[in-house]
């Protein structure tokens, strides 16, 4: 299962989309996998970035891949990971990729 890092509020409204949410589209497509746009952030306007699931979806025992689309900080990634680490995948495995 594929699931895109949610960017900020800031980051749409200047582009007009989410860049992680396409590449993980793409992605998805290209390894016949879900792409689970679930997961949500919780903190804009704070240092640390906050993330949680706006439903519960079955992670449980799923190879979970996150996407995101800049590797500026590696508190993103690690934020969105423990937010799905609350539903028990058997691995999470992430991607960035910075143009």
């Amino acid at each position: 299962m594929i699931i895109p890092v949610a960017g900020s509020l800031s980051q749409w409204l200047h582009r007009g989309y989410h860049p992680s949410s396409l590449l993980a589209k793409e992605m998805g497509a290209f390894l016949n996998c879900h792409v689970s746009d679930n997961l949500r952030r919780s903190s804009y306007h704070t240092e640390e970035p906050r993330f949680r699931l706006k439903r519960t979806q079955i992670y449980r025992d799923k190879i979970v891949l996150l996407i995101d689309d800049g590797a500026g900080c590696s508190r993103t990634i690690e934020a969105a990971a423990q937010a799905v680490r609350s539903e028990m995948p058997a691995k999470i495995y992430a991607m960035s990729v910075a143009g």
